[in-house]
């Protein structure tokens, strides 16, 4: 009778696990930007000079997610020849200068979830960081609204369709957009683009977009949303 409970234990541990480590299998990524003056007042370093990278988060397509898939360790030694590129497009505008615990936070998250083996290049500590790093390259924010004359501003405002419509014809995907309200100003908070497993913009699910707008904290027509100058 024991060695048949083990048995059974044995089988039920196997499915358990075999079920768990489907659950972590992905479909899609969510690349995130953040822009400077919506979450901070402090001046930030000169080099800090555009939008900063979030995350790179791992998506299912009905919009929710995996998460905290492994207990590795967050170790800033493994990404220090990053280190530079960090400070410049993923500052901590949370902890600020030499601040980790944002990097720390998107790893424990999100980047255990990334190197499952779906993607080869993405393997290790130093690959999420660095995927995420290069993925900035496909999304030069700035330039493309600037292609649309729409600049960092303390008095110019914008509606969402104007922001979506000036990104996507500069970058070639149509973004998410997040908005804060501070000081009795909605503030471009984030901007969101989906990648695919080739780490390719791609466009978004549908259920992704419905419920990024459904919280997005942007007005729907309003035009009045600021993209406030950096601080230094």
């Amino acid at each position: 009778m024991k060695a048949i409970n083990l048995v059974l234990i044995f089988a039920s541990f196997f499915v358990f696990t075999s079920l768990v480590a489907a659950s972590t299998k992905f479909d899609l990524f969510i690349w995130v930007a953040h822009w400077p003056t919506s979450l901070t007042t402090t001046p930030v370093p000169k080099n800090v000079t555009t939008f900063q990278i979030h995350g790179l988060w791992p998506e299912y397509d009905n919009a929710s997610w995996p998460q905290y898939c492994t207990n590795e360790a967050f170790n800033v030694q493994k990404i220090m020849d990053l280190y530079p590129y960090m400070e410049e497009y993923w500052f901590d505008l949370y902890e600020g200068s030499g601040g980790t615990g944002l990097w720390e936070h998107e790893w424990d998250k999100h980047g255990t979830c990334a190197i499952n083996g779906q993607v080869s290049s993405l393997t290790t500590q130093h690959d999420y960081f660095q995927t995420g790093l290069q993925l900035y390259n496909y999304f030069p924010l700035l330039k493309a609204l600037g292609q649309s004359n729409i600049y960092p501003s303390s008095t110019a405002v914008h509606t969402v369709t104007e922001l979506t419509d000036a990104i996507k014809k500069g970058v070639g995907v149509t973004p998410m957009l997040t908005c804060n309200y501070e000081n009795n100003k909605h503030q471009l908070e984030e901007v969101r683009f989906c990648v695919s497993l080739q780490l390719k913009p791609i466009e978004c699910p549908s259920a992704i977009v419905s419920k990024t707008a459904s919280s997005s904290g942007c007005p729907k027509s309003d035009k009045d949303i600021y993209i406030l100058p950096i601080i230094h």
